[in-house]
């Protein structure tokens, strides 16, 4: 292996291992072990084999760590179950005992019960003498409003712990987000290290691979720190970062990401435009969404098949489609098409994951950018996706 190579396959090693270092920042143990899956097969290029055979001990205790994990946390659920259990068996014994202990109470104080009304009576009579009428009207406006503070601070604790539960589940969602658009500049680094490795490619390709690369990097380091500062990505109103977009240029160069990709499943990757004027909208918006289509069709595709992006423009919209010649969906994929978590029924065709929650987060970028999307498809027949998307955004959500 030539000095050229071996620095250039040094480099896709680092940047691998900085992606393994941000998927650890996450804890997010599934983008570990896709990770280090790449990073085996890229020290294996590099003959570094003590390397390799460490990221494969790695991913497969990432792989046991899981399969542990959920062992305990069922053992963790029957153990509850079974304290729950018995807790209530022991409840009603003592709701028994206690029944039964009240009547034998009931029976020994009948008689001492009316000693104590008349010594009660008359503790009153003299508290109501000593005291006044005056002291007990204050005595009593007291007692209100400590009741009414009292219920104010009960209040003020329910909203705290209601805000609270709203924050988690944004975080949450957040998280799951970040994570599932993290695969695809991760799954492309992975595909260009390939590349890079490729004994057929030249000097100047490999360059360009390594631009690539780096370019994948930052993407993923810009989903990260919009994470970190943006901690209410998906609330209705969000903010984008809008700015003159050339589409035709943008799309050229997301396109050429997802090359390798298409080229180790051995598909045809295509790009038919006309020539758009420069819209005014969020680039990085219109990136996630188009990286989210384009990875599906690539997904869900066979070899020998074909992938198409077209672009053009129709009076104030811009539209793009994307579409394969996959399995297509059901009436009942259709049903539940932007479900978050949903997974339908087709089948990615060279075993990538896949976590149901790509088109829920193209379809609300979609809708915030205030466009729309709409589906063509049927079995066995392939799908196309067509997005449209106001030319001007800022004066869409104006009007």
């Amino acid at each position: 292996m030539n000095r050229a190579l071996t620095k250039q396959l040094d480099k896709a090693i680092a940047h691998l291992e900085e992606a393994l270092h941000l998927a650890i920042t996450l804890r997010n143990i599934h983008l570990q072990q896709l990770v280090l899956e790449n990073l085996q097969d890229a020290y294996k290029d590099n003959q570094n084999y003590l390397k390799a055979y460490e990221s494969f001990k790695q991913f497969h205790l990432l792989q046991d760590s899981l399969a542990k994990k959920e062992k305990v946390k069922a053992i963790a659920e029957l153990e509850t179950q079974y304290e729950t259990q018995l807790k209530q068996k022991q409840i009603t014994s003592l709701r028994k005992t206690n029944q039964h202990k009240d009547s034998q109470l009931h029976q020994k104080n009948l008689l001492n019960g009316i000693l104590l009304v008349a010594l009660g009576l008359f503790s009153i009579l003299v508290v109501i003498i000593f005291l006044g009428r005056n002291k007990l009207k204050k005595a009593s406006e007291a007692i209100a409003l400590s009741h009414q503070e009292i219920d104010k601070r009960n209040q003020q604790l329910l909203k705290a712990n209601q805000q609270l539960e709203v924050l988690h589940k944004e975080k949450d969602h957040l998280m799951e987000i970040v994570a599932h658009d993290l695969k695809a500049p991760l799954n492309n680094i992975g595909h260009l290290a390939d590349l890079v490795s490729s004994a057929a490619a030249d000097h100047h390709r490999r360059q360009q691979y390594l631009q690539m690369i780096q370019s994948e990097k930052q993407r993923g380091n810009v989903l990260i720190n919009d994470m970190l500062t943006s901690p209410l990505l998906e609330k209705e109103h969000a903010s984008f970062n809008l700015a003159p977009v050339k589409l035709n240029l943008l799309f050229a160069h997301r396109i050429s990401h997802f090359e390798a990709y298409a080229l180790k499943k051995q598909i045809s990757l295509s790009f038919e435009r006309t020539n758009l004027p420069i819209i005014y909208s969020d680039p990085e918006a219109l990136t996630r969404i188009l990286d989210n289509l384009l990875s599906n069709a690539i997904k869900f595709s066979s070899p020998q098949q074909f992938v198409i992006l077209k672009l053009w423009q129709q009076g104030e919209q811009a539209f793009f489609s994307v579409a394969d010649q996959g399995p297509g969906f059901s009436h009942q994929d259709k049903k539940h098409l932007f479900e978050k978590f949903k997974r339908l029924s087709a089948v990615p065709t060279g075993s990538e994951a896949s976590s149901g929650l790509g088109l829920s987060i193209v379809k609300d970028l979609v809708d915030s950018l205030g466009g729309t999307i709409r589906l063509e498809s049927e079995v066995g027949q392939g799908a196309k996706f067509t997005v449209s998307i106001p030319i001007n955004h800022g004066e869409a959500e104006s009007t």
